[in-house]
């Protein structure tokens, strides 16, 4: 599906669970703009644009920024900080635009468990298991969620006590924090769920020198940017790239056993809330 519709499903998902407000910074996708600006979203969403002009310190002439993706993470998270506490929002999240935030338990019952001190409440993430190379929603379409054979990162992600704490990283907020038990919340992790978006996020890397492609930390990541490097065209209809896809990122997960899995039924209530009116 489009991007638009994809931040559309996002965006209405995330306000019928209770998000009051969310902060985005559009860098390359501008197409976004229109539809964060809406009338049904201008008063639900922050934005804000623009390159912040990032370096990598190594090789500052690179066209390639996954080596500064951290450092522009830091600055929007920082900037959403700063308005949070002047709109008086208590608990800020950081996540992505592949995660979704999931509560069996309401997050101000979570919160009022908390420890005296608590200004970080952490979510395990759980990766969602993908099914083929395409879907309509994969927010929809997948229920099996894994802790096991991950392929991406595993250390959750967090909110922080607006009034109290600050970034500490792409997964912390800083001060005392409460890890909450997968039973009760977790994150929604879609990596690179479909052909086209795990391409898309992928091949923009084939500038990466080799030494700074070794030192991410995820082989699965590792390997999609050297097959991108070494076949540029992934033959007819892209075939080399799908079949790479299919091997590693469906097959990956084939042979999970069913006490690795969890499944949750979000395809009972998804198509209600991101299929709702304003």
């Amino acid at each position: 599906p489009p991007l638009s519709l994809h931040t559309h499903r996002w965006l209405r998902y995330h306000r019928s669970m209770g998000v009051y407000h969310v902060f985005v910074h559009v860098e390359d996708t501008p197409e976004l703009i229109p539809l964060l600006q809406s009338e049904e979203f201008a008063d639900f969403v922050t934005v804000t644009t623009g390159n912040d002009k990032s370096e990598d310190i190594y090789n500052p002439t690179s066209n390639d920024n996954y080596y500064t993706l951290m450092q522009r993470q830091e600055r929007q998270v920082r900037r959403s900080v700063s308005e949070s506490r002047s709109m008086g929002i208590d608990w800020l999240f950081h996540v992505d635009d592949d995660e979704l935030l999931y509560f069996d338990t309401p997050f101000s019952r979570i919160v009022d468990g908390l420890a005296p001190g608590v200004t970080c409440i952490v979510l395990v993430n759980i990766e969602a298991v993908p099914k083929s190379l395409s879907s309509e929603c994969v927010f929809e379409d997948i229920e099996v969620f894994t802790q096991h054979k991950m392929l991406a990162y595993r250390n959750g992600k967090s909110a922080g006590r607006v009034p109290d704490s600050d970034w500490h990283g792409p997964h912390r907020f800083t001060g005392s924090y409460h890890v909450v038990p997968v039973s009760r919340a977790c994150v929604l992790h879609f990596e690179s769920c479909l052909y086209e978006q795990w391409r898309n996020k992928f091949i923009k890397h084939r500038e990466i020198d080799e030494q700074k492609k070794k030192d991410i930390p995820f082989p699965f990541y590792r390997d999609s940017i050297s097959l991108f490097q070494k076949d540029h065209d992934g033959g007819k209809d892209e075939e080399r790239w799908k079949q790479f896809f299919k091997d590693r990122k469906i097959g990956n997960f084939s042979d999970l056993t069913e006490s690795q899995k969890t499944r949750l039924a979000l395809s009972t209530s998804m198509p209600q809330m991101i299929n709702a009116t304003a």
